[in-house]
């Protein structure tokens, strides 16, 4: 477990790309900030662009949200997008299956605990498009507040 966390502070407060072995990929639970309840698991997976990462949220009801920065900076706020896709319950990671059903955008925030490690993401995600009959429709969703708290 500390181990984990030494991982996940770096990642996040390092300042220059970061290239991991997938074997480092870190998860944790997604919990709604305001119910509190579990809506999913997230897996936060190292690349060597310049955040150093994304994000699969992999939610209750048979739904992925693939979470990707654009711009901001890892120790203040982070804009993200996402890509929602649909997935078989019963093989959720059998990509062949994933259908794209939405869009939107996304905000990542990594503070750092009173033990000086980052323990949980905050975030909020809002959904601004979906997809009907093939064609994207603008949709005005009411932002999901969410916490990432690391296992």
């Amino acid at each position: 477990m500390k181990s984990k966390i030494i991982f996940l502070t770096f990642l996040f407060l390092t300042l220059a790309a970061t290239i991991f072995a997938q074997d480092d990929n870190l998860t944790g639970k997604v919990v709604d900030a305001v119910s509190r309840k579990e809506i999913g698991k997230a897996e936060i997976i190292t690349t060597s662009d310049n955040f150093g990462f994304y994000v699969k949220m992999w939610l209750n009801d048979s739904k992925l949200r693939i979470i990707r920065p654009n711009s901001g900076s890892r120790t203040t706020t982070m804009n993200c997008s996402f890509r929602e896709y649909k997935v078989s319950a019963s093989d959720p990671k059998n990509q062949d299956s994933w259908e794209e059903i939405g869009s939107g955008t996304a905000t990542l925030q990594t503070p750092v605990g009173s033990s000086g490690d980052v323990e949980k993401m905050l975030g909020s995600m809002t959904l601004t498009e979906k997809i009907v009959n093939d064609k994207e429709v603008k949709v005005t969703e009411r932002a999901q507040k969410f916490e990432i708290i690391f296992e």
